[in-house]
């Protein structure tokens, strides 16, 4: 967690617990009008580089990239913090949809499934989480549908359920 307490985060900054009275910043903080959009769609807190912090894995807009925040607890920004940030890294390029998820679908560990160019991708951290994630695309049909992932959710359980890709409905994670 962010002070080896308890974690909430939202946008560009995060609030330390137990009681999430104070917040810092992780990236340079932005006010956007209410007809734009903020860069931050998803944020998905995790212990992603394996030491004692917690990292955020953030997806921007669709067609933007999807990068790892390291250590934001590590040297907390102050929160109107307008210029700075903690180390980022890239983890794959261009998610195009709006639903990304990050969840654990091999059984190894957390993944980001998400759409990338009409194709269901599944990119999850090689021994260096800092480098770009190894992503394969799980889906070879294209002109997929970019705004939900239920359906594909639904045929990739469905592929375990047959034994057809990772070892069978016993290592399925995609589903309860």
């Amino acid at each position: 967690d962010w002070r080896h307490q308890c974690r909430r985060q939202a946008g560009p900054l995060w609030w330390q617990g137990p009681d999430f009275q104070k917040s810092y910043a992780y990236q340079p903080v932005k006010v956007f009008p209410i007809t734009g959009y903020s860069q931050n769609f998803f944020t998905f807190p995790d212990l992603i580089t394996k030491d004692k912090w917690t990292d955020i894995l953030k997806v921007g807009l669709p067609a933007q990239p999807a990068h790892l925040a390291i250590k934001p607890g590590e040297k907390p920004l102050p929160p109107d913090n307008k210029e700075h940030q903690c180390e980022h890294c890239l983890v794959q390029e261009h998610i195009c949809n709006e639903s990304p998820q990050y969840l654990n679908v091999l059984g190894k560990g957390r993944q980001l499934l998400a759409h990338r160019r009409n194709h269901i991708t599944l990119a999850k951290p090689d021994s260096d989480p800092t480098k770009p994630w190894k992503t394969t695309t799980r889906t070879h049909k294209p002109h997929l549908p970019r705004t939900s992932l239920l359906p594909s959710l639904i045929a990739l359980h469905n592929r375990c359920q047959t034994n057809s890709w990772h070892g069978g409905k016993e290592d399925c994670n995609v589903c309860p």
